[in-house]
């Protein structure tokens, strides 16, 4: 974990948005395959 923390940290605010939005949206794809359409649109 500490390798990552430097590249991350030198990054632009803007770039660890949009990778955080990346890991974000495909953690909810990857989540939203488990879940049932009505739990998902309660979100």
């Amino acid at each position: 974990m500490p390798r990552l923390h430097g590249p991350l940290k030198d990054l632009p605010h803007d770039e660890l948005r949009h990778i955080a939005g990346q890991v974000v949206d495909t953690a909810i794809a990857g989540v939203t395959t488990y879940v049932p359409p009505a739990t998902a649109n309660e979100r």
